[in-house]
C-alpha cells in the first residue's frame, strides 16, 4: 500500500464506478469478537478494488489497488499456526450485506475531497456517494476510523 498522499489518481480512477462489494480487515484472536475497525475494501463494478488503510507513519492515509492477500492462509507452517493461535490474526470479512455498510453498495462514487492535519499530512478522505458519504481518517492514531453520514443515509435491502 502507498499513501495516498501525490497518488490521488488512484481514487480519479474510480469516480463514476459503482461499488460492488466491501470488505472489512478486522483482527482476530479466538479470545474475544472481531472488533470493526481495521483496513476497509471496496470492489467496484469497473473491476477496480481500492483498500484503505492507516499508513506505516501511523497518521498518514494509505491506499492499496489490489485485494488483500491474506499473509496467514493455509498451508501454514507450525510455527506460524502456533503464533496465529497466540496472537490472533487479520482475518477479511465480507461485509456487503452489514450495516451500515449494504446502505453504498450499489451506489455510483460521484467524488471525494480529502483532509488534513495541521501539518499538512493527508490523513484521510471523504467520499461522495449518491446518496451518502463515508469518511475516512486516520486522526494520527495509527489506525483507520470510518464515520458514515448523509441526510438520505438508510438501508435498504438487497436483491
Amino acid at each position: 500500500m502507498d499513501y495516498l498522499d501525490g497518488r490521488l489518481t488512484l481514487i480519479d480512477q474510480v469516480v463514476g464506478s459503482r461499488v460492488e462489494s466491501i470488505q472489512r480487515l478486522r483482527y482476530v484472536d479466538g479470545r474475544s469478537a472481531p472488533s470493526d475497525d481495521g483496513p476497509l475494501q471496496f470492489c467496484f463494478d469497473s473491476g477496480e478494488v481500492r483498500r484503505f488503510d492507516a499508513g506505516g507513519d501511523g497518521e498518514r492515509l494509505a491506499v492499496g489497488v489490489t485485494r488483500w492477500q491474506d499473509p496467514f492462509a493455509e498451508p501454514l507452517s507450525d510455527e506460524n499456526r502456533r503464533f496465529v493461535r497466540a496472537s490472533g490474526a487479520w482475518r477479511e470479512f465480507d461485509v456487503t450485506r452489514e450495516d451500515p455498510y449494504r446502505a453504498v453498495v450499489g451506489e455510483r462514487l460521484l467524488g471525494y475531497r480529502t483532509t488534513r492535519t495541521s501539518r499538512e499530512a493527508l490523513d484521510g478522505v471523504i467520499l461522495e456517494f449518491e446518496e451518502l458519504i463515508i469518511i475516512l481518517e486516520t486522526h494520527g492514531a495509527d489506525e483507520l476510523f470510518v464515520t458514515w453520514a448523509g441526510p438520505h443515509l438508510r438501508v435498504r435491502p438487497l436483491s
